[in-house]
């Protein structure tokens, strides 16, 4: 792990922002931010075991590092993607709404 400007935050392996000393990605916060138009104390709900101080960093640094953030979060999308391309199954999901539908 690398330590970075931030405070609370490190760089893990491949590069990508971490709460430190937690497993919780920057990254992940920064989407529930972002879908739900939560604030550090509405997300200090959601995840009572980070502390405000943690949670504004995490934000702080994403509006500091946004464009390579965004890239990161564009670039894991692309990558769920293409898995759910190789793993989606179209006859069997045709077959579990029909099973819906009558029951």
């Amino acid at each position: 792990m690398q330590t970075t400007a931030w405070p609370f935050i490190e760089m893990d392996e491949r590069g990508r922002p971490l709460i430190q000393g937690t497993r919780y990605k920057v990254l992940l916060l920064v989407e529930e931010h972002r879908l739900y138009d939560w604030d550090a104390e509405q997300l200090r709900r959601q995840h009572p075991d980070l502390s405000l101080p943690q949670l504004h960093a995490a934000l702080g640094f994403y509006y500091d590092h946004q464009a390579d953030c965004d890239r990161m979060l564009e670039e894991r999308e692309r990558e769920l993607d293409e898995w759910r391309a190789k793993t989606e199954n179209p006859a069997l999901q045709e077959r579990l709404r029909r099973l819906k539908e009558g029951a």
